[in-house]
């Protein structure tokens, strides 16, 4: 029933909220005991947590012999977390600052992110391509946790009880911000369905946005407690892993082959995206209400083209 999709959906989103709001309290905490920025806490924990959805998606739609689902799951959201949230991030902030230890350095390993569009540029990605993008996202946190003193983090003396403490307090909440999320988007399909809004503008925008929402209230979250490194390092990880290490990781276990056609648009804007975000980071000081809409722009034309094209597919 509608009313009780719509419910659901609202309780749902109410839990979401709270659970980042612990989430972000954790983070912060687990950052501060370890002496390490809360981006590199974001990145290397937060991040590897919120990627779990569409991996899990793509790894048994693979086991199903279902490539175009799997690689669209990892794909679209990548489109979605770069484009849609790193542009409400710089709307809502009204200038995202690029901190050298936090963006700004970090911006060109995401170079890495164009590899899957020349790799899947011909429909297939195979066994020898999957090994080369799982080591260059291996490489890539390899390198920023080098760089970001992550290595020569000491175990905090005396406090072993609270870190694990606060470390499982961390990993509660991020799996209920995850459960949340996931109800919030199966009752908004629901309710949509009800509303008769047609099936591929609910596959496209519904599911595609609410792929990335725990990262977008996650971001937002962030930015209004003044500590936008958390949002953006979630962000970034989850980018690296699903572009990189999760589809590399499927094309090992078994080559992909997709439908070239279906998926040119969400592979273009992939790596639009990505260069867009290469440029921004390496040329502004921040990331400005300007870039915001430039980012949302783009991923305004990815929605219009991908609805077109199942629309009349």
């Amino acid at each position: 029933m509608f009313i009780v999709d719509l419910v659901v959906l609202v309780l749902a989103f109410y839990l979401l909220l709270k659970a980042v709001d612990y989430a972000i309290n954790y983070a912060t905490q687990l950052a501060t005991l370890f002496s390490v920025s809360a981006f590199v806490v974001s990145f290397f924990v937060i991040g590897i947590v919120s990627a779990a959805p569409e991996s899990t998606i793509a790894f048994l739609s693979h086991l199903a012999d279902d490539a175009n689902t799997a690689a669209s799951s990892l794909l679209a959201s990548n489109v979605a977390d770069i484009a849609l949230v790193f542009g409400i991030m710089a709307l809502l902030t009204r200038g995202l600052p690029v901190k050298s230890d936090a963006l700004k350095k970090d911006s060109a390993y995401l170079a890495i992110l164009t590899l899957p569009f020349i790799f899947m540029y011909d429909g297939t990605l195979s066994r020898l391509e999957g090994a080369l993008l799982l080591f260059a996202g291996l490489l890539f946190f390899w390198l920023l946790a080098k760089q970001s003193n992550l290595l020569q983090a000491k175990w905090p003396k005396g406090k072993g009880t609270k870190v694990c403490k606060v470390f499982a307090l961390l990993l509660i909440s991020l799996a209920a911000m995850l459960g949340a999320a996931h109800f919030a988007v199966k009752h908004a399909q629901a309710a949509a369905l009800h509303l008769h809004i047609p099936t591929f503008v609910v596959s496209v925008v519904i599911v595609g946005i609410g792929v990335c929402l725990p990262e977008l209230i996650f971001a937002i979250k962030s930015m209004r407690q003044h500590n936008a490194g958390l949002g953006a390092g979630n962000v970034l990880s989850v980018v690296m892993i699903d572009g990189t290490i999760m589809l590399g990781l499927l094309a090992i276990i078994k080559p992909l082959v997709i439908r070239a056609d279906l998926f040119r648009v969400t592979n273009v804007f992939m790596a639009l995206s990505a260069l867009l975000l290469i440029y921004l980071l390496k040329t502004a000081k921040k990331l400005g209400w300007r870039e915001g809409v430039v980012m949302l722009c783009v991923y305004a034309g990815y929605l219009y083209l991908s609805i077109g094209r199942l629309a009349f597919s």
